[in-house]
Order: structure tokens, then sequence, then C-alpha cells
């Protein structure tokens, strides 16, 4: 029997079904639609534990035999997602970036703006001389920082927020470049942006042709509510023509669209402006690509997973994750009056990598038919307990495999996904990546994904 998993911000389409095999039965296990990364233990196999390594579970005074292994056979893949939902985050992603083992990555961002209901009327006879797009920094980049050609784009197509947007979305958009000529490169400055909610937030300020700018103020009517102004004007597409730049993460809720203009009045022309802003009435979703093609995982599609015996590969914003399946674990079912007094599962991964590691993972699993939920564990290894000079994540799991062991979970499936944290900022949409040591990655078995367990019995 085949069960399917289906993540609200996930296709049916990006499910995959495999098949494992453990010494003692075949298993079927479940798809699960997440992308997610990979995990090996840190220990040396079949030596006596040190103290500081039991969990409490069982106590001391029972613990008649203990042993410590890290040989259990793990069974990993690297699986590609088609799609992820992007109008669930508080950001957009802008730019393109190469990676010369996990190939391009290409993001689009699409923001709606909201009239200001606050003015009840505009002078007539106004003339717009200026219009900039404030686009609010987000503190995190990915790629090289070069100069960076931008396009805005208007939005062919209407969006709404009761709708779902997905990151293979391609949106219909104006062939015209809104910038004004001469003012489309900008070296971008995500660093200089604050964390702090109180901050001044940091711009990429963008000059756009005044003529959109009277375009957007001409109908008096379409600024009278957020739906009269969504259906005359559906919103921007933000992109880079640069290759081989950086993809910038800009806050939707800070970003805005303010146009400048000019009237007579008695007896000189006066100033005034008006500004667009994005309100809880707008959606914004990001597009992403990626094109594995020439990279060391060409050929990875949501059908075709690649066995991660010496390198699993984990990336962001709807590109893969990682299976592992711990199934050899149940050999243990034979041991008597066994207790699981700790399991981490350690996944080294390439610390010294010309772009930065994802900084936070989940580990999950599916619980029933068309349920996934997190391991027992999870508060003792949010994110993965990453660490970042020494270079791996750490689940701790020993409730779970615990279980396992006791029959209460079937599945043996375990699945590393992206965490929605990237830089400390939560509900963060980020197009991170992680190479991670496959469990035959090297003879060093410390750099080897692996299961390591404590027990007694």
């Amino acid at each position: 029997m085949n069960f399917t998993i289906l993540l609200y911000w996930e296709r049916q389409s990006s499910l995959i079904n495999k098949n494992y095999h453990h010494r003692f039965q075949t298993i079927s296990l479940k798809r699960l639609g997440l992308f997610v990364i990979l995990a090996a233990a840190l220990a040396v196999g079949c030596t006596k534990p040190d103290e500081t390594l039991g969990e409490g579970i069982q106590p001391d005074e029972d613990q008649l035999h203990a042993a410590v292994t890290d040989s259990i056979a793990l069974v990993v893949s690297t699986e590609k997602i088609d799609s992820l939902r992007t109008d669930l985050f508080a950001n957009v992603l802008v730019g393109n970036y190469l990676d010369d083992v996990m190939g391009a990555v290409k993001c689009r961002g699409v923001l709606q703006f909201a009239p200001d209901l606050t003015v009840d009327t505009l002078p007539a006879n106004r003339q717009v001389y200026a219009v900039e797009l404030d686009l609010a920094y987000q503190p995190e980049a990915y790629g090289n920082n070069a100069p960076m050609f931008f396009q805005v784009q208007q939005l062919m197509e209407p969006i709404d927020l009761d709708s779902s947007y997905y990151s293979n979305h391609q949106p219909q958009r104006g062939w015209e470049n809104l910038i004004l000529p001469g003012q489309e490169t900008h070296t971008t400055r995500p660093e200089y942006a604050s964390t702090l909610s109180t901050a001044t937030p940091e711009y990429l300020k963008l000059k756009l042709d005044p003529a959109f700018g009277q375009f957007l103020i001409a109908n008096d009517s379409a600024l009278t509510s957020f739906d009269a102004f969504s259906e005359y004007f559906n919103g921007l597409v933000l992109s880079s023509t640069t290759t081989d730049g950086r993809v910038v993460s800009f806050a939707t809720i800070n970003s805005k669209l303010t146009v400048y203009y000019r009237y007579p009045g008695e007896n000189r022309m006066n100033i005034g402006t008006y500004t667009f802003k994005y309100t809880s009435s707008c959606e914004a979703f990001s597009t992403v690509e990626q094109q594995y093609y020439g990279s060391s995982v060409s050929g990875l599609s949501p059908t075709s997973p690649l066995s991660a015996t010496q390198w699993a590969y984990m990336q962001g914003a709807g590109g893969t994750r990682v299976s592992v399946d711990i199934s050899d674990v149940l050999w243990m079912r034979e041991v008597p009056n066994i207790t699981i007094n700790k399991a981490e599962l350690v996944v080294p991964y390439d610390a010294q990598s010309k772009f930065a590691g994802i900084d936070s993972l989940n580990m999950v699993y599916e619980k029933s038919e068309g349920f996934f939920a997190l391991t027992a564990d999870y508060a003792r290894n949010a994110g993965g307990n990453f660490r970042k000079a020494e270079g791996y994540y750490r689940f701790n799991i020993t409730h779970h495999v615990q279980s396992l062991l006791a029959g209460e979970i079937d599945n043996t499936e375990l699945k590393l996904v992206v965490n929605p944290r990237v830089g400390g900022l939560y509900n963060t949409l980020g197009t991170r990546r992680s190479l991670l040591h496959g469990p035959v990655y090297s003879a060093d078995r410390t750099q080897n994904m692996r299961l390591v367990i404590t027990y007694s019995y």
C-alpha cells in the first residue's frame, strides 16, 4: 500500500515514492513533501559510553549492560521538490547566482501595493515628475556581491490573497523595464539592514519612469479602495539580469512606491507626494528556478532521486530535501529489555564551501496516512543544533528510536527539511544550500553521516 503526504506549501507532483529493505522485512516507506536535510552521527562504534551520554531514561542501578554503536546502516537520498508555496513568507527574493556544485538559481519577486486611503482627493492638473520604488532589505543575501542590473516590470495578471502561489509559477509581465535608463545598476546593501523592527529600514531605491507614476494616480476612482486599485493595477515583477550576482531578500511590509507630482497653485507650482504601501491586503510571492544541468545534481528531478552515499545536497526555496532510512535499527528489537539512552543523527557538512550553509533544519516523519509530524525529540534539536564552526548538524532522536523499537511508529524513513528561518529571521524564504557528507563519505567515520546510539540492556 502506498501513502502520500502533501504539505500545505508543496504540490502533489513533488512527492516521491521509494522502497527500502532491512534485514528482517521489507518496509514500504511513505512519502513526505518538503525539502529535507540529512543526518549522521558522531561517535566511535561499540565502546563503553561516557557517563554524560545517558538521557536518564533508565535508572543507573538498572543499567546492567551498556554499549554504544554507530554502525547502523543508513540509506540516504537527495530528492527534488518541484515547487514550494512562496506566498506564505514575509519577504521576496530577487536576483541570480551561480553555484559550481548545484548550478544556477534565478529568483523573481512579485508585489502588490495598496492605495493610501487617508488621502481624500488629489489636486487637479497634477503632473508626475518622479517615481521611486523603495525595497526594504532584509539582512540576507546569497551569492557574489557584484553590481546588479535590475528590472521592474508591470504584472499583467491579477493576483489575490485567496489564491496560492508557488515557486514554479511564471507570472505574466510587461516587456518594458520601468526603471529609468541609466538607473538600473546598483550595488546592493543588505549587510546594512537591521534585524530590529524599530530600526530605520535600509532601502534599495529604484527610480522609475514618471509616465508610469502618471498612470498610477490618473484614475481617481481606482484610489478609493484596495479592490478598485487591484483591478486597475495588478502589481510589479522584480528581477535582475545579472547572471552571476546574488539573490537579495526584501521585506514586503516595509516596501513602498512613491509618486512625486506638481500642480498649479495661485502664484506658483506646488509639490505633493502619494505613497502606495504594501499592506495586509496585498499579496506577494517569489518565483525560483534551479537549473541543475552540468552540476553535481544534474539529472535530479521529482521522480528521480539521487543516491547520497558520499554526498547529499540540501537546498532551500523549493530546491532539494534529504531522505534518511534507518530501518537497520530494527535489529535492536532482538536485544532483550533494551533501553535507548541516547540516539543522535550526526550530519557533517562542507563548512569550507564558498556559500554559507543552511542554518536551521527540521526532522519530520509520516505519523499516519496523510499526516506528517516533527519527531517527539524536536525540542532537543531545534534547527538541527547547527554548529557552524564544527561543520555539522546534530539531531537527538532518542524517543523516536525507542518508539520505533517498541512498535509505536512504523515508518523508518526520516526527512530533513529546511526550517523557515534564515539568518535568525523567522518566516523567511531563502536560497541557502548545504553539502552534506553521506554515510560513506570518508574512511574517517567522524566525517560521515551516522546514527550513534547509546543503549542499555
